[in-house]
């Protein structure tokens, strides 16, 4: 014989009341069929896996071979896994099932152990001490797209999860500010669009710049269940000008709960400039190094739904960057390294406009050869400024110095697989390492 049960839910909390549907079959030839009265378990028990503590209850049958039965958890019963077992009879010794994992089948050894008067595994229950949420809240920014703006309001509501406000209840709400990465423009998937200018000055390497972060402030709830609250977007920098980058801060909405476990709800928005500035990527250009005679510069204007802007002013201006590096030994006879990297500014390469398809192109000589950041600036009507960078490496005579790491290594590639005895040999020298270099 075959026993399944069906529980109303698999999980409770000590208290509540599990309802139980037994179901009984038995293979036949042509499939399954009900099993005869007097074969049929009298009773049901549920045992504690742990403690092997036990409740036995009655069955009564009806014609189709299902049995319902309702129990009330004690509220001192004991945390855990229990295992519903049909028996033969009320009041029997019940033999502990065969030590299984939780969630496994009922042994094949089942239905021969009912006809020798034991009992059947139908089914598994936890009873767990948990907490049920009640509200949510939920955090509703501005329709409209966020230019260049310094806070946003926030329209704030906590609902019951049955339905329904819930009203003069305090909220907290906190939000931070993270840089946005844009994803590929159609028709300029080649370009990198909002990633900010640099900043000029000396940084050691590793040492961490000062986090952009957001704000926290307590807003009531009004009677309704909905209150409104204000998002602080940006912060300023040094000289009073706001960061160009796009930032997305996120709103977190926290303490709601009643009472015990705190609940929140979040929402990210996107402030945009009105119009977006981008440099081609590295992988456009299909080289590492430029020539320093033959510097040639591509910037693009788009606005919010990627179209290209037509005669947008567009600046490029180039800033040197320099790793100064210092060895130090350490403990065992390794070393390691320091770096510090020095940004300044050199001097404006390109100035002028983008044509109808929002692109401006110039070819200009390199002032210095090394490392040089491209930093492509552009204004919309109202003087809302928008930057772009990219880093390009110009050839020249000097020697290059490549920030350098205690796991870098140096290959070399053949520049074919196999060659004869008169012809020449080339290879190419890679130096490989777990960051990436350019």
């Amino acid at each position: 014989m075959i026993a399944h049960t069906v529980f109303d839910r698999s999980l409770l909390r000590a208290g509540e009341t599990l309802n139980m549907k037994h179901i009984l079959r038995r293979h036949t030839r042509d499939g399954f069929a009900i099993p005869a009265a007097e074969t049929r378990p009298g009773a049901v028990s549920i045992r504690h896996a742990g403690s092997g503590q036990a409740y036995e209850m009655p069955l009564a049958w009806d014609a189709a071979g299902v049995a319902e039965t309702e129990w009330s958890i004690p509220r001192d019963a004991q945390l855990g896994n229990y295992t519903v077992t049909l028996v033969a009879q009320s009041g029997s010794e019940v033999a502990p099932p065969v030590s299984e994992p939780a969630g496994a089948e009922a042994p094949e050894e089942a239905p021969r152990a009912m006809e020798e008067g034991r009992s059947l595994t139908s089914g598994r229950f936890r009873v767990e001490e948990f907490r049920v949420p009640l509200l949510k809240g939920v955090i509703q920014p501005p329709s409209q797209p966020l230019i260049d703006v310094g806070a946003a309001p926030l329209d704030l509501s906590v609902q019951y999860l049955s339905g329904g406000g819930v009203g003069l209840l305090p909220v907290k709400l906190r939000t931070e500010v993270s840089a946005k990465p844009i994803p590929a423009i159609e028709g300029f998937e080649d370009f990198i669009f909002g990633n900010g200018s640099v900043r000029e000055g000396l940084v050691r390497r590793g040492s961490r710049r000062r986090s952009v972060k957001g704000g926290r402030r307590r807003t009531p709830v009004e009677a309704h269940g909905r209150g409104r609250g204000s998002g602080f977007i940006r912060r300023r920098a040094r000289g009073g000008a706001r960061s160009s980058a796009r930032r997305r801060p996120a709103g977190d909405d926290r303490g709601i709960g009643v009472p015990g476990p705190q609940r929140r709800g979040s929402n990210r928005l996107r402030p945009h400039p009105s119009v977006e500035c981008g440099l081609p990527g590295r992988h456009q250009t299909g080289r590492l190094g430029v020539s320093k005679d033959d510097l040639r510069l591509q910037a693009a204007v788009v606005d919010l739904s990627g179209e290209p802007v037509a005669g947008a002013p567009v600046r490029i201006d180039a800033f040197e960057r320099r790793v100064i590096s210092h060895r130090k030994r350490l403990v065992g006879g390794f070393y390691g390294y320091d770096h510090t990297v020095e940004i300044k500014r050199l001097a404006t390469l390109a100035e002028g406009r983008t044509d109808a398809k929002g692109l401006m192109r110039c070819e200009t000589r390199a002032p210095l050869s090394g490392e040089v950041l491209l930093v492509a600036e552009s204004r919309d009507a109202a003087g809302r400024r928008t930057f772009a960078h990219r880093s390009v490496w110009v050839a020249g005579r000097n020697d290059w110095w490549f920030e350098v790491a205690d796991h870098d290594r140096m290959d070399l590639i053949p520049s074919a697989s196999a060659t004869s005895r008169r012809n020449r040999r080339f290879f190419r020298c890679a130096c490989r390492s777990g960051k990436p270099r350019p």
